[in-house]
């Protein structure tokens, strides 16, 4: 519901992402909007989804994907 939602929509509902082997993509849209208007929270099951989702682009298709510049800034400021 915050600053990742545009990263987390744009993932979970791209067509490689490797979730429709695990889940409908209806129960994902339900999931997703019973989130974002408030109803429920689901940002445990939505993060995870999510991480798996990234973690498919980038090595389950073989193909990397780069983070867009705010998702990166965190990572430059976890130490090393």
């Amino acid at each position: 519901r915050s600053e990742l939602r545009p990263l987390a929509q744009a993932t979970l509902f791209a067509a490689d992402n490797g979730l429709d082997a695990c889940f409908s993509p209806a129960a994902l849209r339900e999931t997703w909007d019973a989130h974002q208007s408030g109803r429920r929270d689901h940002g445990y099951e939505l993060w995870s989804m999510l991480v798996f989702a990234l973690w498919w682009q980038n090595y389950g298709t073989g193909q990397a994907t780069v983070l867009p510049r705010a998702a990166s800034d965190v990572a430059e400021r976890v130490p090393a």
